[in-house]
């Protein structure tokens, strides 16, 4: 009860975002494709958390859910 007029303006201030769920995923591509799924990503709001060069680019990247058939489907 000390606290309910506090908690109440805290809930009131706090933002809300949906809940996305998203998908991580491995991306095998050609150093010529980093480019292009960079900005791929950016447009579905996902990114790259992890890159290894060899022969090709090993990236892990995190999308959107709904994005991953799509986006995998391109590259």
């Amino acid at each position: 009860r000390a606290y309910g007029g506090k908690a109440k303006i805290a809930i009131d201030a706090a933002k809300t975002e949906a809940f996305v769920e998203m998908a991580e995923i491995d991306l095998v591509v050609d150093y010529k494709q980093v480019d292009a799924v960079t900005r791929a990503l950016n447009q579905v709001n996902g990114r790259i958390i992890d890159k290894k060069f060899d022969a090709q680019v090993n990236l892990r990247i995190v999308l959107p859910m709904d994005a991953v058939k799509s986006f995998i489907a391109r590259f």
